[in-house]
């Protein structure tokens, strides 16, 4: 839209109009052409896109008995989302959550919902560094074979904040078929194209861990374990850290 000022002649012309965007600075007025800008959409969030019109398809594609079976599910069972908040869901929600920890573990998506089991809860654990190794230690070794994990992580962050909660994205799924730790120093470098070896040992940074349990049988997820921990100046280099679940890099 563009605001016209008429007098014998056109005396002030200033917004957009038929693509120009006509403004006035030091120079004078001066007309350009209008610009929209378009956020460029990367190919992994092409595919969470596209997977995630797939699973409100397929909600569409249910017969109203089946929907009404997750509508069901809904107003008995409540939901626990990775930060242990419990939530009340729609059916068409549990039938997201579920169908989306499904497509993590390559289970096909649900036409009715499984019975109501609550993943198992996990260990602490702790989470260190070395050369080209980024470990992850349970406190306690974990055979639970009615539970798979997905490990999210961050990239380099500085400072503590909520906001660090968008920055965290999958790296692995796992069985806890007696695990006892596990290197995430692969997956890290691949999915933030950071080569772990390159990092200037003068930064100060942290990276967090999150882990999350999905139930195999009901596809019904719990509470995450995680933590922050603050800047160490006693480690230096590629090394970690302070008790938690946070790897320092000083």
């Amino acid at each position: 839209m563009a605001r016209v000022q008429f007098g014998t002649i056109v005396t002030n012309l200033s917004g957009s109009i038929g693509g120009t965007t006509f403004s006035r600075n030091t120079s004078g007025a001066i007309a350009k052409a209008h610009l929209v800008g378009k956020r460029r959409t990367t190919s992994k969030q092409s595919v969470s896109l596209s997977n995630s019109l797939f699973i409100t398809n397929a909600w569409v594609a249910l017969t109203p008995a089946q929907r009404s079976d997750f509508n069901a599910y809904a107003s008995v069972n409540t939901f626990l989302d990775r930060y242990g908040n419990v939530k009340t869901l729609s059916g068409f929600q549990w039938f997201k959550n579920l169908a989306w920890n499904q497509f993590y573990l390559d289970a096909s998506l649900p036409v009715a919902p499984s019975p109501y089991e609550i993943a198992a809860a996990l260990p602490s654990f702790t989470f260190s560094a070395s050369v080209g190794v980024m470990l992850v230690e349970w406190s306690t070794p974990i055979d639970v074979v009615t539970t798979d994990v997905m490990v999210f992580a961050t990239p380099p962050i500085r400072g503590l904040s909520d906001k660090q909660r968008s920055t965290f994205r999958q790296l692995d799924v796992r069985s806890l078929d007696k695990e006892v730790s596990f290197d995430i120093a692969n997956s890290w470098q691949s999915v933030f194209d950071i080569d772990l070896l390159s990092l200037s040992t003068s930064s100060k940074f942290q990276v967090s861990v999150l882990i999350y349990p999905v139930n195999k049988s009901s596809f019904v997820s719990g509470s995450s374990v995680f933590a922050n921990s603050n800047y160490s100046p006693v480690a230096t280099g590629i090394g970690a850290m302070a008790i938690g679940y946070t790897f320092i890099v000083s």
